[in-house]
């Protein structure tokens, strides 16, 4: 009984004597960038002001790849407003 006793009494003391770990805290305020969504320009979201060709039937009696030399020549002014507009947002996404 007094070794039960005893080993009781080493072990609530020993219990008693264990180094107790203390958490600290501290909120520390960092600095990150953060992706901000940019407008683009008015001119790069106004619709392409270049005439749209009309296309006609092969059997047309002015068709040549089926469209007239008139349509031929607006499709020409299409793809060139496009191919611009698509350069221009290019420089813009690529600028800081």
């Amino acid at each position: 009984m007094a070794v039960r006793l005893a080993l009781a009494l080493i072990v609530a003391l020993t219990l008693g004597c264990t180094p107790q770990t203390i958490v600290r805290t501290e909120t520390v305020e960092v600095e990150v960038p953060v992706p901000v969504e940019r407008k683009p320009p008015e001119f790069l979201l106004a619709p392409v002001s270049a005439p749209v060709p009309e296309f006609v039937a092969p059997s047309h009696a002015d068709a040549s790849s089926a469209l007239t030399p008139q349509g031929e020549v607006a499709l020409k002014k299409l793809i060139l407003s496009l191919t611009e507009r698509l350069g221009q947002w290019r420089a813009w996404a690529t600028t800081q």
